[in-house]
């Protein structure tokens, strides 16, 4: 049931309401906090704060009423955008009196009247509340000097606007209104339709957040089990590799002598190899080699190898536990249900989606954010910052995760870290924060015993993948050279207990 009302209950609590209000001056307008609210406030929603009690308005579309509320019962909502409407309310009637209400027979229509400052003035609220498209509208007493809301458009192809307010808003003849409207008994008086606005509103809020939930539930599950095969994949791949522990140390055994390099056959992927005795299998083993490397850094290549395969696989293997454990618990919430009005069990499951009752921002940048597998950090101004630790993560980061306005950072010149800070809509990122996201990239590309060093930043727009490599290329960067600030340093890797 919709709290939108009839013609005949606009007149009824228009009657029942105007003792309670009049003679009453407006202390403030403002927008009221919705504290269940995904968004913290509800658009189109107005509070009149009087002398002993608030005047709640709304022109919602289905939703569309005015009620009579305690004294503070709501609070202003700092996070409310105002639009120029909202402005026009709060500046002409902050300090008003109230004079009068009055209901259009048989018109959806309350018309609300103050005091003005002007002599032999009046200002004029009128609420259009027909549910399909409901407008409010402020208007003086002489036409030229109005500010509309979303009468806007009516307004401009309304030659006869100036003879409906002197006529008080005589309506054109044509089919009448019902007269056998029903009058709810929840707007037998003003405060049993508050109440019954207030409880409309929850059911309201309700559904909209078990429907946010689950739908962040689902992004979560699609992109946990997308993690999931990417680990695998990699796992496979890693595991597929050669040994490469073991063709080092056929080359180290042989450094006192190296054999001299042969061409390949024409199917082997290296141009060049090593012919080397096997003593283990007293087999010769033709070990590929890079014809620009002697034997000693070639061995070195390819410890170097085994530890990026071994750490690699290690890294896969955690991962797919960690996505496999999260897959079951994501699955156990798929399958919770949740009872009408039951809001203990929606915060339940908000929380285990890391929502804690705030839903603002997308699902999938949520879902997106809790799968990344690198560290993320809070910088001084409480900016997000993303680090990649590896060639993993920074591709899963760079590739995956980032969008193209977001601020990409990396150490200028060297292999290293990726570093991403997500750019909030409309806002550029804070001196701190960026200060802070380029020590994390010094640190986390083996430069934290390093003096000076340079940063290269950039929007992740500019950043493009090497065809057929895991690198990377971007351009349009700017550079930041910083000194290492160890108080600065020690107070974000202070977040993570062992970093």
């Amino acid at each position: 049931m919709h709290p939108s009302l009839n013609w005949k209950e606009i007149a009824h609590l228009a009657q029942t309401t105007l003792p309670k209000i009049k003679g009453q001056f407006v202390d403030r307008v403002f927008v009221p906090a919705r504290p269940r609210h995904p968004q913290g406030f509800v658009k189109s929603e107005w509070v009149l704060r009087l002398s002993s009690c608030e005047l709640f308005i709304s022109v919602r579309p289905q939703t569309a009423f005015f009620a009579l509320a305690p004294l503070k019962t709501f609070k202003p909502a700092r996070e409310a955008s105002r639009s120029a409407f909202d402005l026009a309310l709060a500046k002409h009637l902050a300090g008003s009196k109230l004079l009068d209400l009055r209901a259009l027979d048989q018109e959806r229509m309350a018309i609300f009247t103050f005091s003005c400052d002007q002599p032999q003035t009046e200002l004029g609220l009128f609420l259009n509340l027909i549910p399909a498209s409901p407008e409010a509208l402020l208007v003086l007493d002489r036409p030229e000097n109005l500010h509309a809301g979303n009468f806007s458009n009516v307004l401009s192809r309304t030659k006869t606007l100036d003879e409906k307010i002197r006529s008080n808003f005589e309506v054109p003849k044509g089919k009448p209104a019902p007269q056998d409207l029903p009058l709810r008994p929840q707007t037998a008086t003003p405060e049993l339709f508050f109440k019954f606005v207030e409880q409309e509103h929850l059911t309201e809020v309700l559904k909209l957040r078990i429907q946010r939930a689950t739908q962040i539930l689902k992004h979560q599950i699609k992109d946990c089990e997308t993690g999931l095969r990417q680990a695998q994949t990699g796992l496979r791949e890693a595991q597929t590799e050669p040994d490469w522990r073991k063709l080092g140390a056929l080359l180290t055994q042989v450094l006192h002598d190296p054999p001299p390099l042969e061409r390949a056959s024409a199917k082997s992927k290296y141009p060049d190899i090593r012919r080397v005795h096997d003593f283990a299998t007293d087999t010769l083993i033709e070990i590929p080699c890079d014809p620009k490397l002697d034997a000693k850094d070639q061995a070195a290549r390819y410890y170097a190898n085994f530890k990026r395969t071994k750490k690699r696989i290690e890294l896969g293997t955690m991962r797919i536990e960690d996505f496999s454990q999260k897959l079951i618990r994501l699955k156990k919430l798929e399958k919770l249900e949740l009872p009408p009005g039951e809001w203990s069990t929606l915060e339940s499951l908000e929380s285990e989606l890391g929502l804690g009752g705030d839903l603002q921002g997308s699902a999938k940048a949520k879902s997106e954010e809790d799968t990344h597998p690198g560290r993320a950090f809070n910088s001084h101004d409480g900016w997000l910052i993303r680090v990649g630790r590896n060639k993993d993560e920074n591709l899963e980061l760079t590739v995956r995760l980032a969008k193209g306005n977001d601020l990409w950072l990396h150490l200028r010149g060297k292999p290293g870290a990726h570093v991403l800070i997500p750019c909030r809509s409309g806002k550029s990122v804070p001196l701190e924060t960026l200060l802070d996201a380029a020590h994390l990239c010094v640190y986390y590309s083996g430069g934290k015993d390093a003096g000076k060093a340079e940063v290269d930043y950039t929007f992740r727009k500019h950043v493009k993948r090497i065809k057929g490599s895991d690198e990377v290329t971007y351009t349009q960067n700017r550079t930041l050279s910083i000194d290492p600030d160890p108080v600065r340093l020690q107070r974000l890797l202070s977040q993570y207990a062992n970093t």
